[in-house]
C-alpha cells in the first residue's frame, strides 16, 4: 500500500533526524555598548532590539559559551557581550568576578561573567535576554564604602600579620587569600614591599557547576589599616560580600535550575516518544504485510503517538510560558 510506505518513510526521516540533533548556540560575535543604556531600559532591552548593530550568526556545537564584561562606573561604565566557542567544558557553568578598587577617588568597579550551558537552543541568548540588567544594576557603591572604611587608612600601615606573626612591611600592603577550592582551612597573608604600582583592591570569584548552590572560588585583597588582614577582619569582608551576593546568585541559580529542569523533562518525554516510534517502525518492517488490518493496527497507533507528542509540546510550551512570566528580573 503506497500511501503507508510513503508514511513510514517520512517517519523514519524524523526518527533520524531527532538522533542528528545538536545544540543551536549564537556564533561569533561581540556586542559593546553603554552601561546606561541597560540602565535606563528598566529591562526592557533584549538582545534582539540590538541585532541592527551586530549580525548573529548560528552555530551548532555542544555548549553554548557567553561573557560578560562590565564596567560599572556611573558615568563612562560600558557593557560587552561575547559569544564564542569553547572547548574545555561539556555542561553547565556560571561563574562571576568582581574587583573593587579600594580608592575613594576610583568608584569603577569591574564584573566578568563566564556562562557555559547545553540545556536548550540558544541557551545563551536566554541568560542574556533574562539577567543582563540585574547584573548591569547590582549595586556595588554600598559595599565598596564598607570595603575602604575598614581596610584602608590615611596613615601607612608599618606591620602586617604574616603566617600568624607581626612583620615590618615598610612601605607596603598586606596582602589576604583565600583560596576554598585548594585549601578549605587556611587564610594566606603577606606582606607586599613594593606597592608603588599596587594600588589597594579586592577581588571575589563564585562559581557554580551544573547549577548547584554557589561556590567562593577565590577571595583576595591588599589593605593598609591597622589588622586589615586578621582573621576577624576577613570574616567581616567575607559576610558584607555574602550580604549582597548570596541573594544575587541564587536567583540566578533557582531561575536556571528550573529551567532546566522543565527543558529535561521536555527532552525526555519526546526521546521516550521516539524510542516508542522506533519500536513501532521496526514491528512494521517485520510484519508488513497486504493484512490491511495490521496496517491499520499498526497506523492507529502510530497516530495515537503523534497525539501524544503534540500533548507533550503543548504542556511545555505552557510551562515555559508560565517560566518566562515568573521569573522576570528585577535590580537588587
Amino acid at each position: 500500500m503506497p500511501i503507508f510506505n510513503t508514511f513510514f518513510s517520512f517517519l523514519l526521516v524524523l526518527v533520524h533526524l531527532q538522533d542528528a540533533y545538536s545544540l543551536m548556540c549564537i556564533g561569533n560575535s561581540s556586542l559593546n555598548i553603554m552601561r546606561s543604556e541597560f540602565t535606563s531600559s528598566n529591562g526592557s532591552l533584549k538582545l534582539e532590539k540590538l541585532t541592527d548593530r551586530v549580525t548573529y550568526p548560528s552555530v551548532t556545537t555542544s555548549v553554548c559559551h557567553v561573557t560578560i564584561f562590565i564596567d560599572h562606573d556611573l558615568i563612562n561604565g560600558n557593557i560587552i557581550i561575547e559569544f564564542n566557542e569553547i572547548t574545555n567544558h561539556t555542561g553547565n557553568y556560571f561563574g562571576i568576578e568582581i574587583s573593587y578598587p579600594l580608592i575613594k577617588e576610583n568608584d569603577s568597579v569591574v564584573s566578568y561573567i563566564d556562562y557555559v550551558c547545553s540545556w536548550k537552543n540558544l541557551c545563551d541568548q536566554i541568560f542574556i535576554n533574562q539577567w543582563i540588567y540585574l547584573l548591569a544594576n547590582i549595586k556595588h557603591k554600598p559595599l565598596q564604602d564598607k570595603l575602604i572604611y575598614r581596610l584602608s587608612a590615611s596613615t601607612k600601615l608599618w606591620k602586617c600579620d604574616v603566617a600568624g606573626k607581626l612583620t615590618e612591611c615598610s612601605n607596603g600592603l598586606c596582602f589576604i587569600q583565600y583560596n576554598p577550592i585548594l585549601d578549605n582551612t587556611t587564610l594566606f597573608t603577606d606582606c607586599i614591599t613594593n606597592s608603588s604600582t599596587l594600588p589597594s583592591y579586592l577581588y571575589v570569584k563564585f562559581r557554580s557547576i551544573e547549577f548547584k548552590s554557589m561556590e567562593y572560588e577565590e577571595l583576595l585583597y591588599t589593605c593598609m589599616s591597622n589588622g586589615c588582614d586578621s582573621k576577624s577582619t576577613f570574616i567581616y569582608v567575607w559576610t558584607e560580600i555574602a550580604i549582597l551576593f548570596d541573594p544575587i546568585i541564587e536567583s540566578i541559580l533557582k531561575d536556571l535550575r528550573f529551567r532546566h529542569m522543565i527543558e529535561r523533562a521536555s527532552n525526555q518525554a519526546i526521546e521516550n516518544l521516539r524510542k516508542i516510534t522506533k519500536d513501532q517502525l521496526n514491528m512494521y518492517t517485520t510484519t508488513r504485510s497486504n493484512d490491511s488490518s495490521t496496517i491499520i493496527k499498526w497506523f492507529s497507533g502510530i497516530i495515537v503517538i503523534v497525539l501524544i507528542g503534540i500533548c507533550i509540546h503543548c504542556c511545555c510550551s505552557c510551562f515555559r510560558n508560565l517560566e518566562e512570566y515568573t521569573s522576570t528580573p528585577t535590580s537588587i
